[in-house]
């Protein structure tokens, strides 16, 4: 940060730091986080398109480009619109699918339908918005085709016996559930799933193995599904495997208690746990710093408005601080910047394992990071960072060649009494800081006691 007159500046939440203190070790644990998402693309059944409001491509995988037979220069573009353009051309209704799309490209809600191609194939589409704490990032497309599904359901109508077949060779979970909530049937995709063999779980509780949490919403669903018979009711729902493990599972209940041919309560699911976690991933990588695993500005800005509108409604002090690494440019300007990076990441782990789990440690960008301090008072927060500068002075950073001693300059300011905005509290933290630095850095100044 320059020393010219103060200004506001956004703000960006740090995360979790990694243990270690180089750059080698940050990207060897990014490659990692990399490489499990392109597997978990690679190993799913579905095609996948994940895009941001921008309509620019996030990720793809190879299943989506061949399901839907786009070829490579158009997926090349990364623009959704291109890829949407190119499928459009080949549908049997292809203005109710722009139509469609368009309708959910800033949309909170999921959808499902199915596409119809001039050729004959179908393809089964599900899309559900991809959120971070409230705020729409984008969308997740996932594809399945269902062209040879359909000539299996064909068939079931022929004949009894097929019908059981292809529901024992189905790779998804298929139970089947009395009046009282009983398995009556479990297929063996059951035990594909969820190591119970064929028959052990007949005659337990339908209940039995869902998570806790889960509880009130499969609830709902059944109640929904009891009042609507023949309709389907979907939802998601973590499954306990027999090896203990919780896995999250997709599916549809369907009430057929009042048709002949079945009379039971009909349940179909499969494993999205993989899905799952590529969700989380994707989350991750949107809000996430690669250097030092700091979180971004949107992430930071939303955590901390959301704890001062908590203080200030509660009447609890609440701190921020700004941090600048003293001498920063001189330490890339000496060592390069490779070692700058190598400082920083130290920086942060320092700093992390000094200061509360319920405090906010955020890169602003550069060498200059922000801290927010829930229940402190200013004061107290100033005794906090002469502690945290102490253990900096103490904990000399070797970013490769020689040792590097971190020196901060601070400025604080709080909430002690009366509503203030997270800018001006910005604001007022940056002239504190701006202080600091002129009076000679390696200082910390508190706003409105040190002017």
């Amino acid at each position: 940060m320059s020393s010219k007159s103060p200004r506001s500046r956004p703000v960006n939440k740090i995360r979790e730091t990694p243990g270690s203190t180089g750059r080698k070790e940050v990207e060897e644990e990014l490659r990692q986080s990399k490489a499990h998402l392109q597997a978990l693309l690679r190993s799913t059944a579905d095609g996948i398109l994940s895009v941001g409001v921008d309509n620019r491509v996030l990720l793809s995988n190879d299943l989506f480009a061949q399901m839907l037979q786009i070829p490579g220069e158009v997926i090349s573009t990364g623009n959704e619109i291109e890829i949407h353009q190119f499928i459009h051309d080949r549908l049997q209704d292809p203005q109710g699918y722009l139509e469609r799309v368009e309708e959910l490209s800033l949309s909170e809600e999921e959808s499902y339908d199915i596409l119809n191609f001039k050729g004959g194939r179908t393809i089964e589409r599900l899309s559900r918005p991809l959120m971070q704490d409230g705020k729409l990032l984008g969308r997740v497309w996932t594809f399945r085709d269902l062209t040879g599904q359909q000539h299996v359901e064909r068939a079931l109508a022929l004949s009894e016996e097929r019908f059981r077949m292809i529901i024992e060779l189905s790779f998804d979970a298929v139970s089947l559930l009395d009046e009282n909530l009983q398995v009556i049937y479990s297929s063996p995709g059951v035990e594909r799933l969820l190591g119970f063999a064929p028959g052990e779980r007949v005659g337990h509780d339908g209940y039995e193995l869902i998570h806790p949490d889960d509880l009130p919403a499969i609830s709902e669903i059944m109640e929904k599904a009891l009042k609507e018979p023949t309709q389907n009711v979907g939802g998601q729902i973590r499954f306990r495997h027999k090896d203990g493990t919780w896995r999250w599972f997709e599916g549809i209940v369907t009430n057929l208690l009042d048709v002949p041919a079945v009379r039971a309560i009909v349940s179909r699911s499969h494993d999205i746990t993989e899905h799952k976690r590529l969700q989380e991933l994707l989350q991750e990588q949107a809000t996430t710093d690669e250097l030092t695993g700091c979180a971004n500005r949107r992430q930071f800005m939303e955590l901390a408005r959301a704890e001062i509108v908590r203080c200030t409604r509660f009447g609890h002090s609440l701190t921020l601080a700004l941090v600048d690494l003293d001498h920063f440019k001189q330490i890339n300007d000496t060592h390069g910047h490779v070692a700058g990076d190598r400082v920083l990441a130290a920086f942060a782990s320092i700093c992390k394992a000094n200061i509360r789990e319920i405090d906010l440690l955020a890169r602003i960008g550069g060498d200059e990071f922000a801290m927010l301090l829930p229940e402190v008072h200013p004061h107290q927060a100033r005794e906090i960072l002469e502690r945290l500068a102490r253990v900096l002075t103490a904990t000399p950073v070797d970013p490769g060649g020689s040792p590097v001693t971190i020196a901060v300059s601070c400025g604080v300011c709080g909430i002690t009494e009366g509503p203030q905005s997270l800018d001006t509290l910005l604001v007022n933290a940056d002239m504190a800081l701006y202080e600091a630095k002129t009076r000679g850095r390696n200082r910390i100044v508190l706003f409105g006691s040190d002017h």
